[in-house]
């Protein structure tokens, strides 16, 4: 057993808690009434942003060491199945959902929809992430040939071109009007995302006070903005502070990764085995969070403004956290245990 990096469960953990409040104060922002409404519900909701982008620096910090054997067999046998698995299984289950819930379908129906949806991409809208992750595991040979040979100044040169041509080189275009001529043969940010988890973890360059006054500063201009974007209904800003290239969460997302980078390495009883629990669930959390959301918002109705508003959003966003890692950890549980009679 390979021994515990106690802040990467740390992160895991707090990152987990926030993609549920994420998605619930999101949820929630459908039965806002007013500016004011629409404006907290929305601040709560962007300033956990943070937390997608921090997994997948997460998972760089796991799969691109080189001292880690990770070949292309593990790569094919192992990681691509698991995500194809979960991709094809849950899409079949939130189908059968939205037909039990939404609007009844035979099986052949569901077991249609289902299977289009793996292709399309046109089931549920957080189902992304395994796409996501899917795309990650077929450049991980790539990417790891590059962490082999690099040095510290190499992998800095690397994260630094992505965040000019991916996130600061964009807002040219949406703000001002003008795209530049100039581009690098990528598309997607969270490259970026994952070689800085890697070089942050090994080559770390700053400490905890800059990265407090990252985060502070990314929090800040999240409210701001989100206040304008509500108030003036500006749509721009809206998808600036909801899309993970954006300067304002990546900012928030590298402060609160060396934030957490420089807590002890001492285990510290409750706190870390709680995070060990909630890291290794954190997957499943994510996968089926959403069923109970869409439950209580979409299938009920319940309109929690209405019902205590503001706290009444961050106690469903608590009991749907609980709810979701008790099954994700009674199936782990089972799943152990059938490996055990097994062997």
């Amino acid at each position: 057993m390979r021994p515990q990096i106690l802040y990467l469960n740390r992160l895991k953990a707090v990152a987990c808690i926030a993609v549920v409040i994420l998605h619930t104060f999101f949820a929630a922002d459908a039965f806002a009434q007013t500016v004011a409404q629409h404006t907290v519900l929305l601040s709560v909701r962007n300033l956990m942003t943070w937390s997608v982008p921090c997994f997948v620096m997460c998972s760089g910090v796991l799969l691109l060491e080189p001292k880690k054997e990770i070949g292309m067999q593990k790569i094919v046998k192992s990681y691509l199945p698991r995500m194809v698995i979960a991709l094809v299984l849950f899409s079949l289950l939130f189908a059968l959902f939205d037909s039990i819930f939404m609007q009844s379908r035979s099986v052949a129906a569901i077991l249609g929809e289902g299977l289009k949806n793996v292709i399309t991409g046109g089931g549920w809208k957080h189902m992304w992430y395994i796409y996501m992750m899917i795309a990650l595991y077929l450049m991980l040979p790539v990417y790891r040939l590059v962490t082999k040979s690099a040095s510290d100044k190499d992998l800095r040169y690397i994260v630094i071109l992505y965040g000019i041509f991916l996130s600061l080189a964009p807002l040219s275009e949406k703000f001002a009007g003008l795209k530049l001529p100039f581009y690098i043969f990528v598309f997607s940010i969270y490259p970026l995302f994952f070689f800085a988890g890697y070089y942050l973890h090994k080559y770390r360059r700053f400490g905890r006070v800059p990265a407090f006054l990252m985060v502070l500063v990314s929090a800040a201009a999240t409210v701001w903005l989100t206040y304008i974007s509500c108030s003036e209904n500006n749509e721009n800003l809206s998808d600036l502070l909801s899309n993970y290239s954006s300067p304002v969460i990546i900012l928030g997302s590298i402060g609160g990764f060396v934030l957490l980078r420089d807590t002890s390495e001492k285990r510290k009883g409750f706190i870390d085995a709680a995070s060990e629990i909630i890291s290794k669930c954190s997957f499943g959390v994510y996968l089926i969070h959403m069923a109970f959301l869409k439950f209580i918002f979409a299938v009920k109705r319940y309109d929690p403004m209405a019902n205590g508003g503001y706290l009444t959003v961050l106690l469903i966003s608590l009991l749907v956290f609980v709810m979701s890692l008790l099954v994700t950890y009674a199936f782990i549980s089972v799943k152990n245990m059938f490996r055990k009679k097994a062997k």
